[in-house]
């Protein structure tokens, strides 16, 4: 029932914080506060009331104006989620020169480049199904590139 009126289970609002969406800082608020007590206490004392009722009213009204600028600072619950499907994952690989260089002789030698670019293909392969991915290349500027057909295809570094 909890997940149904609220969306997210009970485990993700326990580690929720609590923020304020008002811009107010918080001397604001204490002062508000104190000063909305002392102007409740004073209309009080002009009331021909017994103690105890007087401490009764007075903490009612003292409540309902908690309240009512608790609201104003509009509290909100800050709940951090991924959500598959809907969360990305941006991949970002250096095209620069350096990046150009083989690093190791040989028959099997490739470019940093594509070293890099197949470490992380392999990667972002875990994580195919649970996140969408953006592919950026990164050298003078940053630019969005095509995603790779296959780790070893020099396709993702083609500009769109």
């Amino acid at each position: 029932m909890f997940e149904f009126l609220f969306k997210y289970p009970r485990v993700l609002w326990q580690d929720a914080s609590l923020v304020f969406a008002a811009e107010w800082p918080l001397w604001v608020m204490a002062a508000l506060v104190i000063a909305g007590a002392l102007l409740l206490l004073l209309s009080l004392l002009r009331q021909p009331l017994g103690a105890a009722r007087r401490a009764l009213v007075f903490t009612l009204q003292a409540m309902m104006l908690a309240v009512l600028l608790a609201m104003l600072w509009q509290p909100a619950l800050r709940i951090e989620t991924s959500e598959p499907g809907r969360s990305a994952i941006a991949w970002m690989l250096d095209t620069s020169g350096s990046m150009q260089r083989i690093d190791h002789e040989g028959a099997g030698s490739t470019t940093r480049q594509q070293a890099a670019l197949d470490a992380l293909y392999q990667r972002s392969r875990s994580l195919d199904g649970d996140f969408s991915h953006r592919w950026f290349a990164a050298a003078e500027q940053l630019e969005e590139i095509a995603p790779p057909a296959g780790a070893a295809s020099p396709e993702p570094l083609s500009r769109e």
